[in-house]
């Protein structure tokens, strides 16, 4: 729905009170036949709104895409999840209806080849938590000498009360509560992980930094890991999900018995290849569990072929400073810890103005009104029916890294969350479109688009000529061997891209008993 239209019915909600607000949020055919498409046509990926992450987030992410020459989106996604993590211990957020308090932590996922720069990108972004951790560091080796002091006298002064010439009960418990309390044992320094397990990312969570980032360049290595196997995906995941809500994490296990930790914050930003993340984004078990709707995606097309070399802007670099000293000044606020036993955050909960709310609320509406059946959003009604809260979130985290001492989030921000996640909607239908084709489509496409683009028969009469043979020998990284391949070409036979003929011919020096002619659009 336009922005425009939002801020009218924010308006119209704020003057006028309740006011009803209505957002219109088998083989080779006849030769005669075309070809046919072999999937649906994918829409391009929109542009994304990087002016609405706002004068701190946009620029840096712009500036990054310029220096490093990748998707804006793609530098977008790592920009966020650095804001999340620096943020996501100092505040959370009033949800515009109800009395619900939402964390401020993000959950993205970035799609990318292989090659496309994202890990530099991230790495450019993520200077401020590297710089926190030194300093974090540098503190607990400080810290753990005090703590290993405090410890040994606190055993002492213990190991004292419980001998003497004490006689009864009430003795021995009165010199025990004269020690007082044990040390507090410092925080571990580590702000970020790459691929733990939910129970070894559970058990860090009660000895270190309460607020948290699985940050992963490599999500293979995550969706690909013990966590996400078979046996423990279910688990894995519902363990994710109660995280982003920010529930008390209950363990129970025989070796280390009962724990519930509360006031614990974590955001997450996976990077993976497109191929990882279409598989991993149509396991029907997770699909049903629901992690992956609290996900924001990022999939935009590749920049290879583009990238020539060129001076960037000189601004660029500035932009990206900028948003470290911001991040940092955040990472470096001290934490909201009410019991430094215990270790629970205690964020204050930042409500949103009353055009803030309006204007969220006339989103959440006209989002709802396409969730039905054979609505828009029905494809990922997961992830729509968490728009209001991930768009609340959004506008929470942008207005929190640019004034942390904030009060109060307006009607701008949460026009840019609104924003934002009208791009993230867009981009989700745009993939699931993309992502539900089978391995067998997605290898015949792989084969077209390299007869077109790569495959200049050397037979002078039939330019068009291949051979099985030429495929898995030449062909494609996805196609090695002459089983794949004819299952390749049997799907572009089966939708009139390829013609067999009917005797042998020579193909490139070669005499094959089989041989197909592609045919042009």
């Amino acid at each position: 729905m336009p922005i425009a239209m939002l801020r009218d019915l924010a308006s119209v909600a704020a003057d006028q009170g309740a006011a009803a607000i209505r957002p219109g949020l088998g083989k080779s055919p006849s030769s005669a036949m075309p070809p046919q498409p072999l999937r649906r046509p994918v829409r391009e990926c929109e542009p994304y709104p990087v002016d609405a992450l706002g004068p701190v987030v946009g620029p840096a992410a712009a500036g990054v895409a310029d220096l490093v020459q990748l998707p804006v989106a793609i530098a977008a996604q790592s920009a966020l999840a650095v804001s999340s993590l620096a943020v996501q211990g100092h505040v959370d957020i009033q949800m515009p209806y109800g009395h619900a308090n939402s964390p401020a932590s993000l959950f993205l996922l970035s799609v990318a080849r292989s090659g496309d720069r994202k890990s530099a990108a991230d790495n450019m972004l993520s200077q401020a938590i590297r710089i926190r951790e030194s300093e974090l560091s540098d503190e607990y080796d400080i810290a753990k000498a005090d703590y290993d002091d405090q410890l040994a006298a606190y055993d002492l002064a213990k190991s004292a009360a419980k001998s003497g010439g004490k006689k009864s009960r009430e003795d021995f418990l009165g010199a025990l509560k004269s020690v007082g309390a044990p040390p507090a044992k410092p925080l571990s320094p580590v702000l970020t992980a790459t691929d733990p397990t939910v129970e070894g990312l559970h058990k860090y969570l009660e000895i270190g930094q309460p607020t948290f980032g699985l940050f992963a360049d490599e999500g293979g290595q995550f969706v690909g890991g013990v966590g996400m196997s078979k046996e423990n995906v279910l688990r894995t995941a519902a363990g994710f999900s109660c995280l982003w809500d920010a529930s008390p994490i209950k363990r129970m296990r025989a070796g280390d018995g009962v724990r519930m930790l509360h006031g614990r914050r974590v955001s997450l930003h996976l990077m993976m290849q497109e191929g990882n993340a279409a598989k991993w984004l149509s396991d029907p078990v997770l699909r049903d569990q629901g992690l992956f709707g609290r996900l924001l995606l990022a999939a935009p097309p590749t920049m290879a072929g583009q990238r020539l070399h060129r001076a960037p802007d000189p601004a660029s670099r500035g932009a990206v400073d900028r948003f470290t000293a911001c991040a940092l000044e955040s990472l470096r606020q001290p934490l909201p810890i009410a019991d430094p036993v215990k270790g629970a955050l205690e964020p204050r909960a930042i409500p949103f103005d009353v055009r803030a709310q309006a204007m969220l609320l006339a989103f959440g509406d006209a989002v709802e009104r396409e969730l039905g059946p054979n609505g828009k959003l029905e494809p990922i009604s997961s992830l729509a029916a968490k728009a209001i809260t991930h768009a609340c979130r959004l506008a929470a985290v942008l207005a929190a890294i640019e004034n942390p001492g904030l009060g109060v989030i307006d009607a701008q921000a949460a026009e840019r969350g609104v924003t934002l996640m009208q791009w993230y909607l867009s981009e989700a239908l745009r993939f699931n479109d993309a992502g539900c084709v089978s391995v067998e489509v997605a290898r015949a496409e792989a084969v077209l688009d390299w007869l077109r683009d790569s495959w200049p028969s050397k037979t002078t009469t039939r330019p068009n000529l291949f051979s099985i043979p030429d495929i898995y020998q030449h062909g494609p990284a996805c196609v090695r061997d002459k089983a794949t391949a004819t299952a390749a070409v049997d799907v572009l036979r089966d939708h009139g891209w390829v013609l067999a003929l009917e005797e042998p011919h020579t193909v490139n020096g070669c005499k094959r008993r089989e041989a197909f002619v592609l045919r042009e659009a």
